[in-house]
Order: C-alpha cells, then sequence, then structure tokens
C-alpha cells in the first residue's frame, strides 16, 4: 500500500493505493501545526475517518498515525486509516478546536481552528465587554481558582492526558 497526501487545486487529498486500485479522499480537518506533526481526518462512505498515516516534523515525511495498527491492511478499506465514531469526534475537536463542542453536540459549522481562550475559559464576549466598558467582573472561567488536584485531573487532564492513556 502507497500513501500520498497533495495538494489538487484548493483540496487536499489523501490517497491510498494497493497497486491496481486507489481511494482518494479530501482532507476536511488538520490537527497539529506541524512543529511536531499532523494527523488529518476525511469522510468516507459518510464515515469520519482518522488517516493510517500521518505527518512527521522529525522525520520529513508521512509515518504511521501514533496508535495505528502496523499490520499489512487485509483491503483497500483496511488501509484508509481508523474510522472515528461514537463520543470520539467531540473529544477529539473538543481538545483541537474551539467552538466545535458545545455539550455532547459536535458543530462542525461552527469550529474555529486552533486553540482560543474560550477552550479553557468558556466565552467571553461579557468578558471583552467589561474590558470595553471599564466595569468590574471577568465573566470567565477562571482555572486558578480550582485545587491542584482539581485542576491536573478534571480541568486540564481533559485535553492534556500522558502518553499511555491516549494510548488506550
Amino acid at each position: 500500500y502507497t500513501y500520498a497526501i497533495s495538494r489538487q487545486g484548493k483540496d487536499i487529498l489523501y490517497t491510498i493505493s494497493d497497486g491496481a486500485n486507489t481511494i482518494s479522499k479530501p482532507i476536511l480537518y488538520c490537527f497539529g501545526q506541524g512543529h511536531v506533526g499532523q494527523t488529518y481526518l476525511f469522510r468516507h462512505n459518510d464515515v469520519l475517518y482518522e488517516t493510517r498515516v500521518s505527518y512527521f516534523q522529525k522525520l520529513g515525511q508521512l509515518d504511521f498515525t501514533i496508535g495505528h495498527r502496523r499490520s499489512v491492511p487485509t483491503s483497500l478499506d483496511d488501509a484508509l486509516g481508523r474510522a472515528i465514531g461514537g463520543e470520539e469526534p467531540q473529544q477529539c475537536f473538543g481538545c483541537h478546536s474551539t467552538g466545535a463542542v458545545n455539550g455532547n453536540d459536535l458543530k462542525l459549522d461552527q469550529l474555529r481552528p486552533g486553540i482560543e481562550c474560550e477552550a479553557c475559559h468558556g466565552p467571553g464576549e461579557r468578558h471583552i465587554t467589561a474590558i470595553k466598558t471599564k466595569t468590574t467582573g471577568r465573566h470567565i472561567f477562571n482555572p486558578g481558582t480550582l485545587g491542584t488536584h482539581e485542576l491536573t485531573q478534571s480541568f486540564c487532564g481533559t485535553c492534556h492526558t500522558s502518553f499511555e492513556q491516549a494510548m488506550l
């Protein structure tokens, strides 16, 4: 199997081939700025997938995405990557973007790439208004009010997991 990521016009395509057949899908989302690596998401048959390969800066090339099997795929569909279902998309987008998750709902039309202040501090509209009008009150969540255990486990630990936790 061969894997490629290429640009075609304004689209970036993820292409997998077994030598006889090929599947190409537009990359819809990219997690990572590329300083360490980038992992990509695409849709196939109306299912969201994480690519089997990611780009790694140190290698300067594609290699297996962390957590993916390194065994030889059984089919071209198996070579695509890993289907993402259940609550996993909310977890992925909740940590790797801002605004895409509202409660338990995934709202990709509201996604803002990257991690903005609101990802940790909550909606900032009232906070900005208070600053502009020079009124008192922060009107945002202050994680400094949490105890050390609660901060690391319940708050920061929501996105910042250990390597072992990420590999479960």
